[in-house]
């Protein structure tokens, strides 16, 4: 036979013995159409099919769904147009993902194969080309008789004569007796539809506060931990709701804008701390990138919690031979503690960062903060650390201020703490699904944070480079970040500049030089003579004593040392 695949104009010729010369053999007799496109290489035949009954090879939610094979319940290995079948073998088509098998198959035909003997002249081996019986199911079986290279036409008796183009060694002439005319319809065998229902508390059920576990059951599903693999077809995991409406955007991961969600892969969960009043408790089913499944499938209750009434008991009477002692027991007191959310959640994380070195600034600030406050110890937490240098870079007066103000440390450490539980990889695949290749995620400040990837793929936080990961517990995850994250409208305080006065210089004095008086020399006053004034009276005139000059002392002069001048700061 020849065919013209849809995407050339170039005619092949297909022997009726192999997989494609029984479809269209089963074509006609069932009156359906079916096309075959060239995308397989010589050796495999060229032809593959494309679609049968006007069902076309098409990707449903990023998978592709194709027509193949089965011979003998083998599937096909090779071109549906080299593939030669043999008397009694039983020839499947199905349709479906590249995983499927013929038991979930979304489409389904079945032919069963006759093939007569003969001898196809010039080539002696070639059986001669049969029109294979097809089965057709849910219709009746069509049994049909062939004969060498036929145009069967499904009437009562058909005398076939072998057509022009096949030199066949004539054989008695074979008369088809079709049974009645069956249209066939391939009965499609959808994949069933995954569900989920809660099966305990029922809807209305009085439930005791405090731990509150929910059981459900999960039919047509495979419930796989979420380890960031891409999405598989009837896989994926849980979301638990408590007091949240259950997400709808299949686009977005399946987290409740208010109320609380915990992952799972298990079908019980136990909601700790539960208060006591109305509650509504819900499960989804969701793909593995946490985005919901399509058709949605998801349960929710409504229930009652009530406080758990203590009975006092009845005074036990203890009777013995001495007279009858009515001993009242103490009431057995049942105190409930106080839960303290978070208690221990930021002693485990600091015991998980102990040994690491560059994370001693982020650790301090968790011991000087009371963030474990608004931390609860059922929920799933992704903490981001900055590295050391990261808050070295806010300076080490911001950051001794920031330590300093417990409101403001609780508030930026808050949106340091991410509410779910992911790992890198998957937060790198729900961005790669993302439409503009970012999400946002809810912090325990209250805030979000804008999550996405850079050019060369690496993960960041508010444009701030994840640097790796560390498990603390199976519900904390730690990101090491190379930056500190701010809350938005939170100013981060600017130190006051220090003031660096102009420093009075160093004054270097100069010591007055040691002053060396030189004392002025003594004067020896030689006395005038004494003048004999004739006639005028000898004068004896008293000569000026000698003057002894005192000098004066050396004067040493200790230098003022120099003053090296501190300036205010």
């Amino acid at each position: 036979m020849n065919i013209t695949p849809v995407n050339s104009t170039e005619t092949y010729e297909v022997a009726q013995t192999t997989v494609l010369g029984a479809l269209d053999v089963a074509s006609i007799l069932g009156a359906f159409d079916y096309e075959v496109v060239e995308d397989l290489p010589p050796e495999e035949g060229n032809l593959s099919i494309l679609s049968i009954m006007d069902i076309e090879n098409e990707v449903v939610n990023e998978t592709p769904n194709n027509w193949t094979y089965w011979v003998n319940d083998e599937q096909a290995t090779t071109g549906a147009a080299v593939t030669n079948l043999s008397d009694g073998d039983n020839l499947t088509y199905s349709y479906g993902p590249p995983s499927h098998t013929l038991e979930n198959a979304t489409y389904t035909l079945t032919v069963n194969v006759t093939v007569l003997e003969g001898v196809v002249a010039p080539t002696p081996t070639v059986n001669v080309t049969p029109t294979p019986t097809v089965n057709v199911t849910p219709t009746p079986t069509v049994n049909v008789t062939p004969t060498p290279t036929v145009n069967v036409t499904p009437t009562p008796t058909v005398n076939v004569t072998p057509t022009p183009t096949v030199n066949v060694t004539p054989t008695p002439t074979m008369n088809v007796t079709p049974t009645p005319t069956v249209n066939v319809t391939p009965t499609p065998s959808p994949a069933a539809e995954a569900n989920v229902t809660i099966v305990e508390p029922m809807e209305g059920a009085n439930v005791t506060a405090g731990n509150v576990t929910v059981s459900v059951n999960v039919t047509n599903f495979t419930l796989v931990e979420p380890t960031g693999q891409e999405n598989a077809p009837g896989e994926g995991h849980l979301h638990y709701y408590l007091d949240a409406p259950v997400p709808t955007n299949e686009s977005e991961p399946a987290i409740p804008e208010t109320g609380e969600y915990v992952v799972s892969a298990n079908t019980s969960y136990t909601w700790e701390n539960v208060t006591a009043g109305e509650h509504n408790l819900s499960v989804q089913v969701v793909n593995n990138d946490h985005t919901p499944i399509i058709p949605l499938a998801a349960d929710t209750v409504n229930v009652t919690a009530t406080e758990e009434v203590n009975v006092t008991p009845t005074p036990t009477v203890n009777v013995t031979p001495t007279p009858t002692v009515n001993v009242t027991p103490t009431p057995t007191v049942n105190v409930t503690p106080t839960p303290e959310p978070g208690a221990n959640i930021t002693e485990q994380i600091i015991e998980g960062l102990s040994d690491q070195e560059n994370l001693t600034t982020f650790v301090g600030a968790l011991n000087n903060s009371t963030i474990g406050e608004e931390l609860e110890e059922n929920r799933s937490y992704v903490i981001c650390a900055p590295t050391d240098d990261a808050f070295a870079g806010l300076g080490n007066q911001t950051v001794s201020v920031i330590m300093g103000d417990t409101m403001l440390l609780n508030s930026i450490l808050g949106y340091h703490v991410i509410q779910g539980d992911y790992t890198i990889e998957e937060l790198v695949q729900l961005c790669e699904n993302a439409t503009d290749g970012q999400i946002s995620l809810p912090t325990v400040e209250g805030s979000e944070v804008n999550v996405s990837l850079t050019e060369d793929g690496q993960l960041t936080i508010n444009n701030i480079i994840v640097i790796t990961q560390i498990q603390i517990t199976n519900n904390i995850v730690v990101y090491v970040i190379d930056g500190v994250l701010v809350p938005p409208d939170t100013p981060i305080p600017t130190p006051t500049p220090t003031v660096t006065p102009t420093a009075t210089p160093t004054v270097n004095v100069t010591p007055t030089p040691t002053v060396n008086v030189t004392p002025t020399p003594t004067v020896n006053v030689t006395p005038t003579p004494t003048v004999n004034v004739t006639p005028t009276p000898t004068v004896n005139v008293t000569p000026t004593p000698t003057v002894n000059v005192t000098p004066t002392p050396t004067v040493n002069v200790t230098p003022t040392p120099t003053v090296n001048v501190t300036p205010t700061p």
